[in-house]
């Protein structure tokens, strides 16, 4: 709050073959699954060049810095190394979706919130009636599938959040075993605590350790006392932002009062 800003203005020259080719990139990594990020070089205070980073290619489009340089600064929302020349770096798209499996009440809810907080949802429901993209707007994608067999469907990766809401506690359980199988970096379930314990014991009956339990986030969400399906979103929206920050590096100690 307050202070000065500064803004830089990129001008891309339609006749232009390497801004064309750069803006390209751009478009295919946006409509990728990656992690990626603009890298800029000012010289005296303007841009005298711009690239892409991305894990697949590397640097592309500009030689400007050297990898063992940028590695350091792709750890941050946005980094700036000062000095001549100067250089910004910005995430341009994360790799990895959060999945909302059952499209009720709460998941109906926490589609916006996510997606206002450049998560990229997708949502799996086996019912006709829900599962279709009008009453998602704001979801990536709309999956009408079996809850027993959600690989049919989709692949869980390490980049891949899960949110279980389904309309039943048995179908609940069998998201939930299915994730517990796969790398995916936040599994969570909503229900109450003596419907967790009986899940946890249904998830080692059918194989899963009991040291792999604390992966799962259940109840699902931070305590903040929610009752509405949109308080419920929130409290789920805001322990994934929690999550996805520690594991990109870019938590924060809280601020102090005063």
């Amino acid at each position: 709050c307050g202070g000065n800003v500064t803004v830089f203005f990129q001008y891309f020259d339609p006749q232009a073959e390497a801004d064309t080719a750069l803006l390209r990139g751009i478009l295919e990594l946006l409509n990728g699954n990656q992690n990626s990020w603009l890298v800029y070089r000012m010289d005296d205070g303007c841009v005298s060049a711009m690239g892409t980073y991305d894990e697949a290619h590397g640097l592309r489009f500009t030689d400007c810095i050297t990898p063992d340089e940028l590695r350091p600064m792709l750890r941050a929302d946005a980094v700036t190394k000062k000095g001549e020349p100067r250089y910004y770096v910005e995430p341009l798209t994360r790799a990895g979706y959060a999945y909302i499996f059952g499209g009720g009440h709460v998941g109906a809810a926490l589609v916006p919130v996510l997606a206002s907080v450049d998560f990229r949802v997708v949502v799996y429901d086996n019912r006709p009636g829900f599962a279709t993209p009008e009453h998602y707007p704001q979801a990536e994608r709309v999956i009408l599938g079996d809850y027993l067999d959600i690989g049919a469907h989709l692949t869980l990766t390490e980049n891949d959040y899960v949110c279980i809401m389904t309309p039943g506690h048995q179908a609940d359980r069998e998201v939930l075993l299915q994730a517990m199988r796969s790398p995916a970096t936040y599994i969570g379930c909503i229900g109450s605590r003596h419907k967790i314990a009986s899940t946890n014991a249904y998830l080692m009956e059918n194989g899963i350790p009991e040291t792999e339990l604390a992966r799962i986030h259940a109840p699902i969400g931070l305590d903040i006392l929610g009752q509405t399906p949109a308080e419920i979103a929130v409290s789920i929206a805001a322990e994934m932002i929690l999550h996805r920050a520690k594991r990109s590096g870019t938590a924060k100690k809280p601020r102090e009062e005063g």
